[in-house]
Protein backbone atom coordinates (compact mmCIF):
# COMPACT_ATOMS: atom_id res chain seq x y z
CA UNK A 1 0.00 0.00 0.00
CA UNK A 2 1.55 3.05 -1.29
CA UNK A 3 0.40 6.57 0.56
CA UNK A 4 1.40 10.34 0.31
CA UNK A 5 0.32 12.89 2.47
CA UNK A 6 1.67 16.56 4.04
CA UNK A 7 3.16 17.08 7.73
CA UNK A 8 2.10 20.55 8.67
CA UNK A 9 3.87 20.63 12.37
CA UNK A 10 7.15 19.08 11.28
CA UNK A 11 9.72 20.65 13.45
CA UNK A 12 12.51 21.08 10.74
CA UNK A 13 10.61 21.87 8.01
CA UNK A 14 12.34 25.36 7.76
CA UNK A 15 10.54 28.25 5.51
CA UNK A 16 7.96 25.29 3.86
CA UNK A 17 4.24 25.17 4.74
CA UNK A 18 5.01 21.31 5.00
CA UNK A 19 6.95 18.73 4.46
CA UNK A 20 5.90 15.19 2.43
CA UNK A 21 5.60 12.59 3.76
CA UNK A 22 5.64 9.24 1.61
CA UNK A 23 5.29 5.60 3.02
CA UNK A 24 5.34 1.67 1.31
CA UNK A 25 3.50 -0.45 3.65
CA UNK A 26 2.41 -4.61 3.89
CA UNK A 27 0.33 -6.39 6.62
CA UNK A 28 2.24 -9.89 7.60
CA UNK A 29 0.37 -12.54 8.53
CA UNK A 30 1.57 -16.49 8.53
CA UNK A 31 -0.37 -19.23 10.15
CA UNK A 32 3.00 -20.70 11.66
CA UNK A 33 3.71 -17.54 14.11
CA UNK A 34 0.72 -15.47 14.32
CA UNK A 35 -2.51 -16.61 16.52
CA UNK A 36 -5.96 -15.80 15.43
CA UNK A 37 -6.27 -12.24 14.63
CA UNK A 38 -2.50 -11.44 14.95
CA UNK A 39 -0.32 -9.28 11.78
CA UNK A 40 2.68 -7.57 12.11
CA UNK A 41 3.14 -4.10 10.11
CA UNK A 42 6.23 -3.44 7.80
CA UNK A 43 6.42 0.60 6.81
CA UNK A 44 9.00 1.98 5.18
CA UNK A 45 8.75 6.01 5.32
CA UNK A 46 10.46 9.24 3.76
CA UNK A 47 9.64 12.45 5.01
CA UNK A 48 10.89 15.50 3.54
CA UNK A 49 10.66 18.40 0.58
CA UNK A 50 9.57 16.81 -2.30
CA UNK A 51 12.80 17.15 -4.25
CA UNK A 52 14.38 15.19 -1.01
CA UNK A 53 12.82 12.41 -1.68
CA UNK A 54 12.07 9.16 -3.42
CA UNK A 55 10.03 9.15 -6.24
CA UNK A 56 6.37 6.83 -5.84
CA UNK A 57 8.60 3.64 -8.07
CA UNK A 58 12.09 3.98 -6.06
CA UNK A 59 10.43 3.95 -2.47
CA UNK A 60 8.85 1.14 -3.69
CA UNK A 61 11.80 -0.33 -4.94
CA UNK A 62 12.98 0.12 -1.51
CA UNK A 63 10.39 -1.58 0.09
CA UNK A 64 10.76 -4.39 -2.55
CA UNK A 65 14.72 -5.06 -1.80
CA UNK A 66 14.04 -4.90 1.95
CA UNK A 67 11.15 -7.44 1.66
CA UNK A 68 13.18 -9.84 -0.44
CA UNK A 69 15.62 -9.52 1.83
CA UNK A 70 13.64 -10.21 4.97
CA UNK A 71 13.57 -13.61 7.09
CA UNK A 72 10.03 -14.34 8.65
CA UNK A 73 10.76 -16.66 11.61
CA UNK A 74 9.83 -17.62 15.19
CA UNK A 75 12.14 -16.14 17.79
CA UNK A 76 14.35 -19.50 19.59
Amino acid sequence: MYSESENTTARNKGNADHLHVRSVSCFIRTNDLHRKGEYHLLTITERGLPEELSTREELIAKFSFIWDSMRISKAQ
